[in-house]
């Protein structure tokens, strides 16, 4: 799966057998970002109009939030399967599905350019980076199979931490480069034209940058999963090899 951009914006559930796969969802909070059109305002280092002009530095702050993980016991094995499209041969006995969204207020640190009607501006970005919604679905077949449900949940919830610590990670290194690039860079126009750029910014630069930092946690998942592969046949009185035949 891959994540959405905007347009349209929408929050996209991920689902991995025993894993996570956080996908962004550019549901952006900003009512000043619309999406853009034909229309947009000059992006350049510094725009004619601006030479020479003071424009305040922008303030970025990236921060995350995570859900508290739901745990269930609704759907079976089969089920579980059918829902990760897996192999018929392989028997899922937990998965974890995920919604990752991002919401943005921006504001503008604007001030009159030389150009009659031209604003020289470098924007204020407050971003968010949120974990939605967190569900571990436990195959049914282990609710009443105490040992084997710790193991199989034990596992889910390494997924988990690796989840929320790589958007932390994401959240770090997304603020930096954030940073380096509006340090840089002064809009000219009006105050819409300014705020149409930077969202067409956003849906060409930004977007496509956070899913690719959301996919690196990809290869910690998959290696956790290969580690967790061969489980103790003498686990839970053989219950949780019998359960994953």
């Amino acid at each position: 799966m891959h994540a959405a951009t905007c347009p349209p914006c929408r929050e996209s559930p991920s689902r991995r057998q025993d894993g996570l796969r956080a996908l962004l969802s550019c549901g952006l909070a900003a009512s000043v970002l619309l999406c853009p059109d034909s229309t947009l305002a000059s992006a350049t280092h510094v725009p004619p109009a601006c030479v020479g002009v003071d424009v305040p530095q922008s303030r970025i702050e990236v921060t995350t939030r995570h859900a508290t993980p739901v745990i269930t016991f609704e759907r079976s094995a089969r089920h579980l399967r059918m829902q990760l499209a897996a192999d018929a041969a392989v028997v899922a006995l937990g998965m974890t599905e995920s919604s990752t969204a991002l919401s943005m207020e921006v504001t503008l640190n604007a001030v009159d350019g030389t150009v009659a009607g031209v604003r020289c501006a470098r924007p204020n970005l407050y971003v968010v980076l949120t974990h939605s919604r967190l569900e571990v679905a436990l195959a049914s077949e282990l609710q009443d199979n105490a040992c084997a449900a710790r193991a199989v949940l034990a596992h889910e919830f390494e997924h988990v931490q690796i989840e929320q610590a790589g958007l932390e990670s994401i959240a770090t290194e997304l603020e930096a480069r954030l940073e380096r690039h509006y340090d840089e860079q002064v809009f000219a126009g009006t105050s819409e034209e300014i705020r149409r750029a930077l969202r067409q910014e956003f849906d060409g630069i930004w977007g496509p940058l956070l899913q690719q930092l959301l996919a690196r946690t990809t290869a910690m998942h998959a290696a956790h999963d290969r580690k967790d592969s061969r489980h103790d046949r003498t686990a839970c009185n053989g219950d949780l090899l019998r359960l994953a035949r």
